[in-house]
């Protein structure tokens, strides 16, 4: 009976403890950088995003856009995009995806996109080549 007290005091202090941590390490302030500059994307390179933002423009013109694969990162990916001047970018790649008749073919496609805020993109051209 004595040792399940002392258990017990000593399972009550451990989870006392592990509370206490838990509201401290909760408590202290991590982020101890300063805020991102709502106009960074100004002059950061999105070549990656500009591509991703792309392939959902393709997509809306494709017969089957779930069957749509896109080269890889490790296909070269961003090798397709260029960078233009005022965060535009041209993107020459392709797209594999099932026509109406339900083979899966390969289509190049030729495109600019511009980023016009930090999450916004338009489309400027993009012609598909079959």
């Amino acid at each position: 009976m004595q040792t399940q007290k002392l258990l017990f005091k000593h399972l009550l202090s451990l989870v006392g403890l592990l509370v206490f941590v838990f509201l401290a390490v909760g408590s202290t302030d991590t982020n101890n950088s300063k805020p991102r500059d709502p106009n960074a994307w100004k002059t950061e390179d999105n070549k990656s995003m500009a591509y991703i933002m792309m392939e959902d423009f393709v997509k809306r013109r494709l017969k089957s856009p779930s069957t749509a694969e896109f080269p890889g990162v490790f296909d070269g990916k961003l090798d397709h995009v260029t960078s233009l001047d005022g965060q535009k970018y041209r993107i020459v790649s392709y797209v594999d995806a099932q026509n109406s008749f339900g083979a899966q073919i390969r289509t190049r496609f030729i495109g600019e996109i511009q980023q016009v805020s930090d999450d916004q993109w338009q489309l400027i051209s993009l012609n598909l080549l079959e």
